[in-house]
């Protein structure tokens, strides 16, 4: 089966499109394997109750994120709402490799993928 950006779940984790496996969580990983980020905001909301259990997580301090379990069920019940997505522009490696440690950079992709959200209030479709 196959996800978007190149990658196929295979048995041990993501492989890139060269073969080589990818470990650990999906934006770090393709920082640590140099692929070029290209930051992509969903707009909506999921139900209380997935809002919830992130909470209720995070009180227990459980680092593994339960509440993904449920993503599925809630991609279900959005049937028939619609939502808009804005794709940016790719971040080069260069730029990436600026911010310094591998935690900055992720914090560097998330700013600029929350970033996109002005884009949806000003009215652009991220065209």
């Amino acid at each position: 089966r196959e996800y978007g950006f190149g990658h196929k779940r295979v048995r041990k984790g993501l492989r890139n499109e060269t073969g080589s496996s990818c470990t650990g969580g999906r934006g770090t990983c393709c920082i640590r394997k140099r692929h070029v980020q290209r930051p992509l905001f969903v707009e909506g909301r999921l139900s209380n109750f997935f809002y919830r259990m992130t909470a209720l997580r995070k009180m227990l301090g459980v680092k593994f994120n339960i509440e993904l379990l449920w993503l599925p069920d809630e991609m279900f019940s959005q049937k028939g709402r619609h939502f808009r997505i804005v794709a940016g522009e790719p971040i080069p490696m260069a730029e990436l490799q600026e911010q310094g440690s591998l935690h900055e950079q992720t914090e560097y992709i998330r700013k600029k993928t929350y970033f996109l959200k002005n884009r949806l209030a000003d009215g652009n479709n991220g065209r």
